[in-house]
């Protein structure tokens, strides 16, 4: 591997990802300091996508060209790697906007998801509610990591650098290009962080309101035609 751009490890037996140049993975044990797998990211897709393997391939040859206005950015890149804490699961982000999630014990991905915007995934995350959260510059998308449905995305105003969120509740922080850090919390995925509590006494708040007016609703026996 020429170069590595992302790497992370899995808390469940220590393994040590590393994602870098042309969507190339590799996999190493620390115990005796040797390589336990590799994966090419290309080859993946191709088994399985090959038409997002074709939009890729032109895009990369139209971006190599510099003289021509190009980038020089190869959207085979791997730009995000994180494992989930299951033991088997990790998922990777490629520059041309792709979000992978595969299982260690597979060669193809199991999930492919992409972003539309051809911007490159700084940042992949396995959240505890079963989500998936990767976010490029525009934007933070969150999948279900079983179907691959979309949840729900978040857009700030200002491009995004990176985000991170609190485990076990549902919220977290985003870092912009400013000193400011803006926070976001989904009650969906969990409670407020201890640091939070108003905003979890909001959430008790509306929720306890919610249920008054659908009683309500149930006792005029009102349907929704």
């Amino acid at each position: 591997m020429p170069s590595v751009n992302a790497c992370d490890r899995n808390i469940v037996h220590n393994l040590l990802g590393f994602a870098g140049e042309g969507g190339e993975i590799e996999m190493w044990d620390p115990r005796d300091r040797s390589r336990a797998g590799a994966l090419s990211l290309r080859e993946s897709l191709a088994k399985v996508e090959p038409r997002v393997t074709q939009r890729l391939d032109q895009q990369w040859d139209a971006e190599r060209d510099i003289s021509r206005g190009g980038s020089g950015r190869n959207p085979w890149d791997c730009t995000s790697l994180a494992f989930c804490g299951d033991g088997l699961t990790f998922a990777s982000g490629l520059a041309g906007g792709i979000v992978c999630q595969f299982d260690l014990r597979m060669p193809v991905p199991s999930l492919i998801k992409d972003h539309r915007y051809g911007l490159p995934i700084h940042t992949v995350r396995f959240h505890s509610s079963g989500k998936i959260f990767s976010a490029d510059a525009q934007a933070i998308k969150i999948w279900d990591r079983n179907s691959g449905d979309l949840f729900t995305s978040l857009q700030p105003e200002k491009k995004l650098n990176h985000f991170t969120f609190v485990d076990g509740t549902g919220g977290g922080f985003i870092r912009r290009r400013r000193k400011s850090m803006p926070n976001f919390y989904i009650p969906a995925l969990g409670p407020a962080p201890r640091w939070c509590a108003y905003a979890e006494k909001l959430n008790r708040r509306t929720r306890r309101r919610k249920s008054k007016f659908q009683t309500r609703i149930r006792k005029l026996s009102i349907r929704h035609s």
